[in-house]
């Protein structure tokens, strides 16, 4: 019976730490990806804002891989990214809807443009 209770707690600690360990790891990847986009290294800040995004715990994160695919000239991926976004619970929806509107009118769709803008405010 003691041997099924210490098999038990050793699991039980690993799976905690396992737990602890990766939580820490998916916070560093947001934490990463904000601080390139910070320093204007957008090209290196896109794939930890995706793993970022894949927990499903930093909605911020949304902006910031908006934000680097605009600097990049990826507008069509840049819109995409803003359109999941306003999907997603926690998201600054008006921040998002502003940057959207500014892609429309960067690829001069000031119809679309207009529409974003209107959800901005």
């Amino acid at each position: 019976m003691m041997s099924i209770y210490r098999k038990f707690k050793k699991f039980f600690c690993f799976s905690f730490l396992l737990f602890v360990f990766s939580s820490f790891a998916q916070n560093d990847d947001f934490l990463q990806g904000e601080n390139l986009f910070k320093e204007n290294r957008v090209e290196e800040a896109v794939p930890f804002l995706k793993s970022a995004i894949s927990t499903g715990k930093f909605p911020k994160a949304y902006n910031y891989l908006a934000l680097c695919y605009e600097k990049m000239g990826l507008l069509k991926e840049s819109l995409e990214v803003c359109t999941e976004g306003m999907k997603v619970s926690g998201t600054d929806k008006k921040v998002l809807a502003f940057n959207a509107g500014n892609v429309c009118f960067a690829m001069e769709d000031f119809y679309s443009a207009e529409k974003w803008y209107s959800l901005a405010i």
